[in-house]
């Protein structure tokens, strides 16, 4: 019978290139325009209209094309046209947001981690009659970095 028994693994993560979609998008449309500015400023024009910029009251497409231009409403707030796929802008600010681990504009997944995992366990000969006991001990070291 086997009373001593003994476990040991570990694993590796290495994340590469990878990245989060979700913060890669989100961040993407508010390097443009902020959220609170672009749904101001298409409210405003798809309810009243600005002839100026050739948006008539309730078409949303135009309303539309105004939000997401570069141009917003409250004076001294930055506003860029949304960026388009396939244009040399679009991919560049794609690849400064992919390579940032910065949690508040950035999308990159750094994940290079280890973890090393030793346990046993050893059953005692049985000390009362119809019980079984055992020790062990379990032992877990993670290098994350």
């Amino acid at each position: 019978m086997n009373r001593l028994n003994i476990l040991g693994y570990t694993t590796w993560q290495n994340s590469g290139n990878s990245y989060d979609v979700t913060s890669l998008v989100k961040f993407l449309i508010q390097a443009a325009k902020s959220d609170t500015d672009w749904y101001r400023d298409f409210r405003v024009a798809y309810e009243n209209g600005f002839p100026v910029f050739g948006v008539p009251p309730g078409n949303v497409i135009e309303a539309r094309k105004f939000a997401d231009s570069g141009n917003t409403l409250l004076t001294g707030r930055e506003a860029n046209p949304r960026y388009e796929p396939g244009t040399p802008e679009f991919q560049q600010k794609v690849n400064q947001i992919i390579n940032s681990t910065d949690p508040v504009k950035g999308a990159a997944i750094r994940d290079n981690s280890l973890l090393y995992h030793l346990q046993s366990n050893y059953e005692l000969p049985e000390v009362l009659t119809n019980t079984d006991f055992s020790i062990g001990a379990n032992f877990r070291y993670y290098d994350i970095f």
